[in-house]
């Protein structure tokens, strides 16, 4: 979210520091900043709010409020407002059909308002976090939604088809052109604000253009509600709309910032329309008895024990205050109740997350464990696979790691990923036989012909889910079988095979198997050896295999022949050459080798010239050096 240095600094009589210790502050101890920028005489801060804080935090009040309470500073005092005088105007009538869905919907009609542009302040504050200026009465309505957090929308009465607005769900063949002048089709459990004949809005989620605000406009309807956040998040997914108001309602407000946001919004109005006359508000809350005042009791001890810190009644006491959250205090215990908008506060361990933020995480002391005596226990399964995976990579196998999504399967997955991913696997098959065939077309540049594999994870079935092991190579039965592997472990099992082009698969149950192994009582695992290993990063662009074969006299060594294509290769060769013939015919004197030479580069597709004009090099090479290139 954009928030305005400027913007910020008006909810605090003291000045503010400088925006770069700002962003430092709130990194630290609330949410990431993930950039500063200057616009002109302001600075635009990008914050980056996470879902857990994003219900009272989506806002340039929100963020203030969090500010105030990391720098121990106060908000401005805010002048005492006298109550709207309102008028006798045309009567509004609201009716909610789901009441699970719409949790509170406020009304209220102004006439005689005039649409124009918005004056200079209110413009340039909205364009400053990126929204474009529309006219005065849009305008005011997002200006309320970014200072306070609240959505709203106003509809022109005069394009209604009555004066009862409706909350209901769509209905089958139902669609709508929106205020950004797309048609949207609504389906069944998408949600809707209507006139008595169409829907005016996709609540919560966007404005039609049935009842746009615009210059011809002298009535307006405001809407300030609260919608249920899955209901919204469904629709705005169904109807492929994002919108800063989805979002806020995706993540939940409580309703009671309905009420302070139309109030604070007919004042705006109001300031610039002062011949405006104003009507009551109408106020449907069914859900009014469903957000009842909170009270989370939880000790000193708990606190400073799940801390780490040696906080007295006083200091947790100083820190509730600069929330401003109401407490009491008695017997050690501190009994918190959060501000309604901290929709997050609902469980002991979420003060003691909020205490120990604000008291700064650098401030509590690191300690060691005492382990004196400790003897871990064993894992068996985690003990078993480890060792499993041991013996495997010492018989030259590799571990490979494959999707736990599948196209087909037995348990489906409620919100796939993709569409060949829309069941948990059955079994470790396919995916290994995926990455058996992608490790073959490859093998040249690991330099070997042979792909050895295995993985273990786990596979879900009709009986439940269990982990697997599956052992697969490229040429016929492994070095090392599965039978042979257990029979290391001490334990006899039966295994399940399959040959598949020129492969062979074997898998097993390792949840059953581990149950037959003995109990651990002390891991033995070896400490692992101090190697030098270096890594590189590898191409993206493909290799070229090149094959060279030659005539050398008895005597010559293959690494001698080896050196000489090393060293006229360059550096487009990715690996060193690998010999893989040899033959001698009786009495010529003579052996032949063959090698195989790969090459790639790391900027570009290498070109059949540019791959001939290496191997000419080392062609050259040889014959100069007396070998016969067959």
């Amino acid at each position: 979210m954009k928030i305005s240095y400027n913007w910020l600094g008006n909810y605090f009589d003291d000045k503010l520091p400088p925006p770069e210790k700002i962003a430092e502050i709130l990194t630290l101890r609330a949410y990431e900043v993930e950039s500063i920028s200057r616009q002109g005489d302001d600075f635009i801060c990008e914050i980056d709010i996470l879902p857990n804080r994003a219900h009272d935090s989506l806002s340039h009040k929100g963020v203030a409020r969090e500010l105030a309470t990391l720098l121990n500073s106060k908000l401005k005092t805010q002048n005492s407002k006298s109550q709207l005088k309102t008028k006798n105007v045309t009567p509004l009538s609201i009716s909610i059909e789901d009441r699970k869905f719409c949790r509170r919907y406020i009304g209220r009609v102004i006439e005689n308002v005039k649409v124009e542009q918005s004056p200079s302040w209110l413009a340039e504050r909205l364009a400053a976090i990126g929204q474009k200026p529309i006219n005065n009465i849009v305008d005011a309505l997002n200006f309320v939604m970014f200072d306070m957090g609240q959505p709203m929308h106003a509809f022109d009465a005069g394009k209604l088809a009555g004066r009862e607005i409706m909350v209901r769900g769509a209905k089958q063949g139902e669609h709508m052109t929106t205020l950004d002048n797309k048609d949207v089709a609504f389906d069944e459990g998408m949600f809707v604000i209507a006139d008595e004949s169409d829907p005016l809005a996709l609540a919560g989620v966007k404005g039609g253009k049935k009842a746009e605000v615009n210059e011809g406009t002298t009535t307006i309807i405001l809407e300030a509600a609260n919608f249920h956040p899955t209901m919204v998040r469904k629709a705005a997914q169904g109807a492929h709309i994002r919108t800063d108001s989805s979002k806020r309602f995706e993540n939940e407000i409580h309703p009671s910032i309905a009420k302070t946001a139309m109030e604070e919004a007919t004042r705006l109005i109001l300031e610039m329309c002062p011949e405006a006359r104003v009507g009551d508000i109408i106020d449907e809350f069914p859900a009014e008895n469903s957000f009842s005042r909170r009270e989370i009791a939880i000790g000193v001890a708990e606190i400073n024990n799940k801390l780490g810190t040696v906080l007295s009644p006083e200091d947790i006491g100083g820190i509730l205050d600069r929330f401003g959250w109401e407490y009491r205090l008695g017997s050690d215990r501190f009994v918190v109740i959060p501000p309604a908008e901290r929709l997050d506060i609902a469980i002991p361990e979420d003060l003691v997350e909020e205490i120990g933020r604000v008291h700064g995480y650098e401030n509590i002391a690191s300690t060691l464990p005492d382990v004196k005596g400790f003897t871990p226990k064993v894992n068996k399964e985690f003990y078993y696979v480890n060792k499993i995976r041991d013996i495997l990579i010492g018989e030259g196998f590799s571990e490979i790691k494959t999707s736990s999504f599948w196209h087909t399967g037995d348990i489906a997955v409620a919100n796939p990923i993709a569409e060949d991913k829309s069941y948990l696997r059955k079994n470790l098959a396919g995916g290994v036989y995926k990455a058996l065939d992608f490790n073959q077309k490859n093998a040249p540049l690991f330099g070997g012909d042979t792909i050895k594999i295995f993985e273990i994870g786990i596979v879900f079935d009709d009986q439940g889910e269990h982990l697997e092991l599956a052992l697969i190579s490229g040429k016929g039965s492994a070095h090392i079988t599965m039978n042979d592997l257990f029979e290391k472990m001490g334990a006899e099992i039966d295994v399940t095979r399959e040959a598949k082009a020129g492969s062979e698969l074997s898998t097993v149950n390792l949840t059953e198997v581990i149950k037959k192994f003995p109990e651990k009582n002390l891991y033995d695992f070896q400490e692992a050896k101090n190697n030098s290993i270096k890594y590189k990063r590898f191409s993206s662009y493909p290799f070229v295999v090149r094959d060279i074969a030659l005539f050398a006299p008895e005597g010559v060594k293959p690494e001698d022949i080896s050196g000489i294509l090393l060293l006229n290769a360059g550096e487009l060769l990715v690996r060193p050459p690998r010999l893989f013939d040899t033959f001698q015919k009786q009495g010529s004197g003579k052996v032949s080798y063959a090698f195989r030479l790969v090459f790639q580069s790391y900027e570009k597709t290498l070109t059949d010239e540019e791959v001939n004009e290496i191997m000419q090099k080392i062609i050259s090479a040889l014959v100069a050096g007396g070998f016969e290139v067959r």
